[in-house]
């Protein structure tokens, strides 16, 4: 029993060493295993210097986009606070309304009509970045810099409206407070 089971485990083990050899030899002609390897480093050592490259060239601009995103953000905040603060402005003003002109009722409507405004410019511009974001991902992957400029500038300039329009309902919060 020992002899047949010795025998079998014998059989199997010079089997398996004719299959990895077999497959060896299959995939070794001389030097091409190594050199495809050597030639997939050397690929992935181009994409990384690309990836470098790109980084190296949008990355100004991808710098702005962060401050802006920071900007807007604080901006917010500021805002909030400038509404909350001109609320309890109007609350007051309701409770003495004896005292209240013409003329400051009609800078109110105003007031109020320009925050609404902005509010409007503001919603529309709701995922314009996101939009931008996903094309910007795409040209990435299809390393197409030129496309990858133009979102990254229309990620700008939708920043940009949007930090305007954010001063300029912190200005008209401001204004109700003067009145």
């Amino acid at each position: 029993m020992k002899k047949i089971t010795a025998l079998i485990l014998i059989t199997v083990f010079i089997m398996s060493f004719g299959t990895f050899a077999h497959a060896q030899s299959g995939t070794s002609n001389g030097s091409g295993g190594n050199t495809s390897v050597e030639q997939r480093v050397g690929d992935v050592q181009q994409k990384i210097q690309a990836g470098q490259d790109v980084n190296s060239q949008f990355g100004p601009q991808v710098n702005c986009i962060r401050n802006n995103r920071n900007e807007i953000s604080e901006m917010r905040g500021e805002a909030q606070e400038a509404y909350q603060i001109a609320v309890r402005h109007i609350n007051q003003l309701r409770q003495n309304q004896d005292c209240l002109t013409e003329q400051q009722v009609e800078a109110l409507r105003l007031c109020l009509q320009n925050l609404q405004q902005n509010r409007l410019q503001i919603s529309e511009t709701v995922g314009d970045i996101q939009t931008e974001g996903v094309k910007l991902r795409q040209a990435r992957r299809q390393q197409n810099t030129q496309q990858m400029q133009e979102c990254l500038e229309n990620i700008a300039a939708v920043q940009q409206a949007r930090i305007k329009i954010l001063n300029d309902s912190i200005d008209e919060m401001n204004a109700i407070l003067e009145i």
